[in-house]
C-alpha cells in the first residue's frame, strides 16, 4: 500500500508541484524539509495534502497569475541534514514547511529567520518551537501541551477518572506529550500512579506491562507513534487492563486500529481534524485525496493542505516583498478545510481540539475543547 502511494503520488509532481508552465511566469516555491526514512507515514500525509493544495491553487490561476510548486526533500529525521537541506533551499524559496520531528524544526528556525522565510510546523507539537520568541515561525498543528491539556482534562472531567498513568515513547514527539500530561494533571492536582517510558522499535513491552498491572491506573496516557502503540494497547488488553488508554494523535492513523485490531476500543486520541460528515468541501478533500493516494487523509494531511493555502493567501496579499509576507501571514484569519486558522503571538494557532475514540474500528467524536477558553464546547 505505500508502495503505490508513492508511485500514485510522484507521478503527477510534474503538474501539481512545478505547475503549468502557460504561466510564462517564475513559480513561487515552498520548501517541503521532511522525512520520509523514518515517518513516511505522516510525510507521505503531509505531501498528499500539500499537493493537492497546489493543484488547487493552480488550476484557477496561481497567485495572482504566477504558479506555486513543492520542492520535496528527505531530512531522514536528523537534524544535521535538515540544516543542510535548508541551507540549501532558503534561497529559492518563499516559506519551508519541515517534519516530522522537534529536534530537525527547532535546527532550521535560526536559518529560517535569517532568510526571513516563514516556517511551518503542519505536523509538529513540540512545544518549544513557538516558546523561543521567533517571529518567523507558524504551527498549523496544535501545540502538544494543548493538545495534553485537552485530553487530561477530558479523563479527569469527563470520565471522573483520577488514577492516571503515563507512558510515552523517549524521542522528542514522546516526551512532549508525557510533559504536557504531567503538566496538566499538576494543575488538577493529580499525580500520576506510574510513570514508563519506552525506546523505538520495542516488540515487548512486559515489564511496563506488569508494572502496571501493579500500579492499578484507571486510565493511561498514552504517547507515542503507531507502531509501538498498538502493540502496547494489544498486551495491555491481553493482561486484562482495559481501562482508556491514549492521548496523542498518532492514535488516529489507521495503522494503530489495524494493528490493534479489538484492543483499539476504549482509545481515544486528541486530533485537530474531524472529518465532519456534513461538511461538503472536507469530503470533497477526502474523495480526492482517497481516488489519488488511495489512502484516507489525516489530520496532517489537512493541516498541510491548509497550510499551503495560508501560504498563497499571506502571497497574494504581499508578494515578494519578504517584511509584508511576513506580516499578512501573522494576520492570517482564513477559512479552511479545519476550521478558521489565526495565530497567537508566539505562532500557535486557536482552533479547537477533538477528542475521538475508536469504537469497532470507526472514529467517534466524544468531546471538543476550546484552547483559549480551556472549556469543552457542545458539537
Amino acid at each position: 500500500m505505500k508502495r503505490s502511494f508513492i508511485l500514485v503520488a510522484v507521478s503527477f509532481l510534474s503538474v501539481a508541484l512545478f505547475g503549468d508552465s502557460s504561466f510564462g511566469k517564475e513559480p513561487y516555491a515552498i520548501g517541503f524539509n521532511v522525512s520520509f526514512t523514518i515517518t513516511h507515514a505522516v510525510a507521505y500525509q503531509m505531501q498528499g495534502g500539500s499537493e493537492l493544495a497546489i493543484e488547487d491553487i493552480n488550476s484557477t490561476g496561481g497567485i495572482n497569475g504566477t504558479p506555486l510548486k513543492l520542492l520535496v526533500d528527505d531530512n531522514k529525521l536528523l537534524p544535521t541534514e535538515a540544516v543542510l537541506i535548508a541551507k540549501k533551499t532558503l534561497p529559492k524559496i518563499q516559506a519551508m514547511i519541515v517534519g516530522c520531528s522537534g529536534s530537525t524544526f527547532l535546527a532550521t528556525m535560526p536559518l529560517a529567520a535569517a532568510a526571513k522565510v516563514p516556517v511551518f510546523g503542519p505536523g509538529i507539537g513540540t512545544p518549544e518551537i513557538t516558546e523561543r520568541g521567533n517571529r518567523y515561525v507558524f504551527r498549523t498543528h496544535f501545540n502538544d501541551k494543548m493538545g495534553a491539556d485537552a485530553y487530561v482534562n477530558f479523563i479527569v472531567k469527563k470520565r471522573g477518572l483520577k488514577k492516571v498513568a503515563i507512558v510515552n515513547e523517549d524521542r522528542d514527539y514522546g516526551l512532549g506529550g508525557a510533559k504536557g500530561a504531567h503538566e496538566a494533571l499538576t494543575k488538577l492536582g493529580i499525580t500520576p500512579v506510574a510513570e514508563e517510558t519506552y525506546s523505538p522499535g520495542m516488540v515487548d513491552f512486559t515489564p511496563i506491562v506488569l508494572r502496571l498491572k501493579k500500579a492499578d491506573p484507571d486510565a493511561i496516557i498514552l504517547w507515542g507513534f503507531p507502531a509501538e502503540t498498538s502493540i502496547l494497547t494489544k498486551q495491555l488488553r491481553g493482561a486484562g487492563i482495559m481501562v482508556p488508554v491514549g492521548g496523542c494523535n498518532a492514535f488516529e492513523n489507521d495503522r494503530f486500529r489495524d494493528l490493534a485490531q479489538e484492543a483499539s476500543n476504549n482509545a481515544f486520541f486528541v486530533s485537530p481534524y474531524f472529518p465532519e460528515p456534513n461538511d461538503a468541501e472536507v469530503q470533497r478533500f477526502i474523495k480526492r485525496f482517497e481516488e489519488r493516494f488511495k489512502k484516507r487523509p489525516d489530520a496532517y494531511a489537512v493541516n498541510s493542505y491548509d497550510t499551503v493555502q495560508i501560504i498563497a493567501d499571506g502571497l497574494r496579499k504581499a508578494g515578494r516583498n519578504k517584511d509584508a509576507f511576513q506580516a499578512a501571514l501573522r494576520a492570517a484569519n482564513l477559512r479552511g478545510l479545519n476550521g478558521t486558522t489565526t495565530f497567537d503571538e508566539n505562532g500557535d494557532n486557536s482552533r479547537p481540539i477533538h477528542i475521538i475514540g475508536w469504537q469497532d474500528g470507526k472514529r467517534v467524536k466524544v468531546a471538543m475543547w476550546n484552547t483559549s477558553t480551556k472549556e469543552f464546547l457542545s458539537y
